[in-house]
């Protein structure tokens, strides 16, 4: 039998029934492993692919397998539940902290993240705007570009601030020239 991965978080237990299982799993959600891969996709805005590659030697994570699925299944608490068809789970404050520390600005480490990424796309197509707009309002208003495993990132939040003001001023100026017309 290989190693396994030095992330790998094996959870141990005195006997094998699947009650026992199913506490120490549960403790072990209860103890930050709650992250999904999907989570983790929705957060860094990339595919399941390219965590599988990038995260797999790198964030603490454990397994459920058939037995620990089926235990979860007969005595899991349904507040996990939706952890349940997952089969790695990452330990939420490890994923955080290796992205801070893959995190730049001007290739200056980061001391804190955003609470959600958004990139360039995104930005395009969520306010219909062209690549030439969106470089010229994000340079206007001095928005912080994040450099995320070498991908351009913005503060979502900040992002929605500045836009959805010039949307409305966009649309204000539209509806004051209808007016004159």
């Amino acid at each position: 039998m290989r190693n396994p991965p030095v992330s790998f978080h094996k959870i141990e237990t005195e006997s094998n029934s699947l009650q026992e299982i199913s506490l120490a799993i549960e403790e072990a959600f209860q103890n930050e492993f709650n992250l999904t891969t999907t989570e983790m996709m929705d957060y860094l805005l990339v595919k399941d692919r390219w965590i599988r590659y990038n995260f797999k030697d790198s964030v603490k994570y454990i397994y459920l397998n058939t037995v620990a699925k089926r235990a979860l299944m007969q005595h899991g608490l349904k507040k996990w539940a939706y952890l349940h068809p997952y089969k790695k789970i990452f330990h939420r404050k490890a994923f955080f902290a290796f992205v801070l520390q893959n995190t730049t600005i001007d290739k200056k480490p980061v001391e804190q993240i955003p609470t959600q990424f958004t990139s360039l796309q995104q930005i395009m197509s969520r306010y219909n705007l062209s690549q030439s707009t969106v470089y010229k309002l994000l340079q206007e208003h001095h928005v912080q570009k994040y450099t995320v495993f070498g991908m351009s990132r913005y503060d979502l939040e900040t992002i929605d601030a500045i836009f959805s003001h010039f949307k409305e001023q966009q649309q204000l100026a539209m509806d004051l020239t209808e007016q004159d017309e």
